[in-house]
């Protein structure tokens, strides 16, 4: 009797999945922004040691500057209508 010939089985190539790498974390960018959120940190104390310094004078030009903070209100209200 012949040899039968073997029947080749087809393989069908499944397309390579790549895994995502474990991302290393980047300590350079975290040490930026962790700097970044200290020295805002103390900039705003900054901001509040000299209010309360200088209160008697923060009072006046805020008192000086109500007017023009209510006539920039005013204009933006303007604005914002005249674009409605």
């Amino acid at each position: 009797m012949p040899k039968k010939a073997k029947k080749k089985e087809e393989t069908v190539d499944m397309p390579k999945v790549e895994t995502p790498a474990e991302e290393k974390p980047d300590w350079g960018a975290k040490a930026a922004k962790v700097g970044k959120i200290i020295l805002g940190l103390v900039i705003i104390l900054a901001g509040a040691f000299l209010i309360w310094t200088f209160l008697p004078e923060f009072l006046a030009v805020l008192k000086g500057v109500i007017g023009v903070i209510i006539i920039l209100v005013g204009l933006l209200v303007v604005a914002l209508g005249w674009l409605d």
